[in-house]
C-alpha cells in the first residue's frame, strides 16, 4: 500500500516510508483444507486475522522471493516482537496505521471526499475517523460505510493515500 507515482512503484518498503506492507489474510495454524484447523476470514474489508507467530514466519519467510519490494519488512516485524526474556509472542495481530498530523488527514479527506460545501460534513468525518486513533483498513473502509461517506476516489487510490501518509504499528 501507498504507491502514488510511478517512483514509488519502482522502490522497495525499505528505499521508501511511504509504501506498507499489508497481509491481507492471516491464518492462525496448519492448511486451510482440514476443518480442524478452524480458518476462518472475516467477511469485510482487507480482512486480516491474528496468526500464529511461529506459523507466519515460517510461512512468510519466502515473500521477498514473489515480492522484493518486501525488502526487510518481514524480518523487521517478527524481530521487534521477541520480548526481552527471549521468548516469541504466541499470536501477532494484525498491523494498525496511525495518521498524527490533523492537517494531513483534512487534506487526505479534501482530496477523497472534494472541497464543496455540501460535503463538509462528510469530509470532517472522514477526517475524525483518520485522527482518532489506530486504525487497519478494513475498519476505515467499514466506519466511512457505517457514516455513509463515499469518496470520489477509487478505494485503491484512497488507501494507498491514508497508507503512505500514516505510520505503521505491527
Amino acid at each position: 500500500l501507498g504507491e502514488e507515482n510511478d517512483d514509488d512503484r519502482m522502490s522497495s518498503v525499505d528505499e521508501n516510508n511511504r509504501l506498507k506492507v499489508y497481509h491481507l489474510f492471516s491464518r492462525i495454524h496448519g492448511g486451510v483444507e482440514r476443518d480442524y484447523n478452524d480458518f476462518e476470514i472475516v467477511p469485510t474489508f482487507f480482512s486480516q486475522g491474528p496468526g500464529n507467530f511461529r506459523d507466519m514466519a515460517q510461512n512468510r519467510r519466502i515473500d521477498v522471493i514473489f515480492n522484493p519490494r518486501i525488502g526487510s519488512f518481514n524480518v523487521k516485524m517478527f524481530l521487534s516482537l521477541i520480548q526481552a526474556d527471549g521468548y516469541n509472542p504466541l499470536s501477532v495481530e494484525s498491523v494498525t496505521f496511525t495518521i498524527k498530523d490533523k492537517q494531513i488527514c483534512d487534506d487526505i479527506a479534501a482530496e477523497a471526499i472534494g472541497r464543496a460545501e455540501k460535503a463538509q460534513a462528510q469530509r470532517e468525518a472522514l477526517s475524525n475517523i483518520l485522527h482518532q486513533g489506530p486504525f487497519r483498513p478494513g475498519q476505515l473502509f467499514e466506519l466511512m460505510k457505517e457514516q455513509l461517506i463515499t469518496p470520489l476516489v477509487d478505494r485503491h487510490t484512497f488507501i494507498n493515500r491514508v497508507a503512505a501518509a500514516a505510520d505503521v504499528s505491527p
